[in-house]
């Protein structure tokens, strides 16, 4: 029985070891964590969803003209914020976890380096102000309110 045991928690072990291995690293579809918020990060608007859709994923995302239009009707990505409900869905379900911004897939695309990576991609890199504004709300629980 404890052989048996043994065997199932290496299989167990290994097979963590796996999935860790294909989830980590480079890979695109997980968020690399940043550096926590820091201490002089200043909104330049509310810090609520509300006004993150308008004058951040709408303007600088959602619309042409103003940046970019990538996730308006053409939903790149599976993001689409042409509609507050459905920016807030497509948000939580895919690149924002709330209360750590810091891992949030949403802020390393805001925060790196990498042009290629960086959103909006046409735009360039939004001001410090509007990108502390979205990691105060992730980090306060990203509530749709």
């Amino acid at each position: 029985m404890s052989l048996r045991l043994c065997s199932l928690r290496n299989i167990s072990v290994a097979l963590c070891s796996v999935v860790a291995f294909a989830c980590g690293g480079d890979d695109d579809d997980g968020a690399t964590c940043v550096a926590d918020l820091p201490a002089t990060c200043t909104p330049s608007i509310n810090p609520t969803f509300a006004e993150i859709h308008q004058k951040v994923l709408v303007q600088s995302c959602g619309v042409s003209g103003a940046g970019s239009s990538c996730h308006g009707a053409g939903r790149q990505g599976g993001l689409g914020f042409s509609t507050i409900d459905g920016a807030y869905d497509d948000l939580l379900r895919s690149v924002v976890t709330p209360g750590d911004a810091a891992c949030s897939k949403l802020v390393e695309r805001l925060e790196t380096s990498d042009v290629g990576k960086r959103m909006p991609l046409a735009a360039g890199q939004l001001p410090e102000g509007l990108r502390c504004a979205v990691r105060m709300w992730i980090d306060a629980g990203a509530k749709r309110q």
